[in-house]
C-alpha cells in the first residue's frame, strides 16, 4: 500500500511516521525548508496553500492519503485567510480523489473544538458542530473533507481531543514555569489521548479504510483542575489559579480554546474516567517528563 502523509514533520505527523505498518510504502509530505524526516521514507514537498499543487497526479500515485497538516496564522484574520485558502486546496484534493482511476482513501485529523464548548454533555460522533476558538478557522478548512466523509465517500475524519506529548500545547502550558495553572474554576472537561496512541489509531483507520467521523479511544477524561493536580503531583510544582481577569488578557481564540469543556465519547463509557485510566495518564506524564531530563 502506498500512503502519502501530509504534515509529516508536525507534532502528530511525526508520530505517525514512527509507527508505519509492515507493507506500507510511506511518502512523507512536508512544507518546511529543512524537514527532519526518516531517510527511509520517500519525500514530497507540498504547499497546501498553493493553487498549482498537482493533486490529480499526487492522488494517482497513492492508495491512501493521511492529512495531519494544518496551516495556521498568528491572528484571527490571518487564520481565517489561511483557512479559506486551505479550503480551496482541499476542494481540489477531494475532487481529485473522487475522479481517481483507482480507489483512494483519505484520513484527516482535525480537532474536537469543532463541537464547541459543550459543558457536561457527552459528545458522540454524530453530534452537530459549533466551532469554538481555533476551530472557527480550522472548521472552514476541513469543510470539503468533512463533506466527503458525510456523503459516504472513502474518507474519515478524526476528532482528536487534547493530544498529549512532549511537544505542542503540553510543553507550552503545563511543563514549564514555576506553577501549574488551574484555568478559571477548572471544571471544564478535558478529553485526552497520547500522540503515540493516536498515531496507531490513525494507521488502523487507514488499513481498514474506516469511513465517517472517528473519536479515538481516550487515555483519560477529567476536569481541567484534576489534570492540573496530576501534573502538579508528578512535577512537584504548586498549583496557581488563572482567574477571570487574567484569562481576558489572553488572545481571544486561545482563551476560548483552552476553556472549552469537551467530554468526548469514545465508546468506552465511564472507563475513560476510571481510576485505571487516571493511572495511565500519570504514567504518560511521567514518561513525558523523563524525556525532558
Amino acid at each position: 500500500m502506498k500512503v502519502l502523509l501530509l504534515g509529516a514533520t508536525g507534532f502528530i505527523g511525526s508520530a505517525v511516521t514512527r509507527v508505519v505498518p509492515d507493507g506500507v510504502e510511506l511518502t512523507a509530505g512536508f512544507f518546511s525548508p529543512n524537514p527532519d524526516l526518516d531517510p527511509d521514507h520517500a519525500r514530497l514537498h507540498i504547499d497546501l496553500l498553493s493553487t498549482s499543487t498537482p493533486w490529480e497526479d499526487v492522488v494517482e500515485q497513492h492508495d491512501a492519503i493521511v492529512i495531519a497538516a494544518r496551516p495556521n496564522g498568528a491572528t484571527v484574520k490571518q487564520r481565517l485567510d489561511v483557512a479559506q485558502r486551505t479550503k480551496a486546496s482541499m476542494e481540489r484534493l477531494c475532487s481529485a480523489i473522487q475522479n481517481a482511476t483507482s480507489p483512494v482513501h483519505v484520513v484527516a485529523v482535525h480537532g474536537s473544538l469543532s463541537y464547541g464548548c459543550r459543558g457536561e454533555d457527552e459528545i458522540k460522533p454524530g453530534d452537530g458542530l459549533h466551532p469554538v476558538g481555533f476551530a472557527e478557522a480550522y472548521a472552514v478548512a476541513e469543510g470539503p473533507l468533512r463533506q466527503l466523509a458525510e456523503a459516504g465517500g472513502r474518507a474519515s475524519v478524526f476528532r482528536a481531543p487534547w493530544v498529549l506529548g512532549s511537544g505542542s500545547w503540553y510543553a507550552q502550558m503545563y511543563a514549564k514555569g514555576p506553577s501549574v495553572p488551574v484555568l478559571g474554576r477548572g471544571d471544564q472537561w478535558m478529553s485526552l489521548v497520547t500522540v503515540e496512541d493516536l498515531a496507531v489509531q490513525i494507521w488502523e483507520a487507514v488499513m481498514t479504510q474506516q469511513r465517517g467521523v472517528i473519536h479515538p479511544t481516550l487515555l483519560h477524561r477529567c476536569r481541567q483542575a484534576d489534570f492540573a493536580r496530576t501534573v502538579s503531583d508528578i512535577t512537584h510544582r504548586p498549583l496557581s489559579k488563572v482567574g477571570h481577569w487574567r484569562l481576558w488578557r489572553w488572545e481571544p481564540q486561545m482563551r476560548r480554546s483552552v476553556m472549552a469543556s469537551i467530554r468526548l465519547c469514545d465508546g468506552h463509557g465511564e472507563r475513560s474516567e476510571s481510576a485505571r485510566s487516571r493511572a495511565a495518564l500519570r504514567d504518560a506524564l511521567l514518561a513525558i517528563h523523563e524525556g525532558f531530563r
